[in-house]
């Protein structure tokens, strides 16, 4: 499931997108990690000042191998959005 996110600002004004990949832990055991690579949207033009603003969704994907721990595993996601 994508986190969706709402950016507003002024009519035509480009905004950049920036979120690294992610190490998420097992909450079980913290020696065991996986990486969310994320699909960076790279950068939205606003199409309206103000409200509604734009939405921009980031997704990404996680490789599970035969060896992969199961378990429940978590991590933050830190996005930064560049208003220019």
């Amino acid at each position: 499931q994508v986190a969706r996110y709402k950016v507003t600002g002024t009519n035509k004004m480009v905004v950049r997108i920036t979120a690294p990949n992610v190490t998420m832990v097992n909450q079980n055991d913290s020696t065991k990690t996986l990486t969310l690579t994320l699909d960076n949207p790279g950068q939205v033009t606003l199409t309206s000042s103000g409200e509604p603003g734009n939405n921009f969704d980031l997704g990404g994907s996680v490789t599970l191998g035969s060896t992969t721990a199961p378990g429940t595993y978590s991590g933050t996601l830190a996005v930064t959005v560049d208003y220019q």
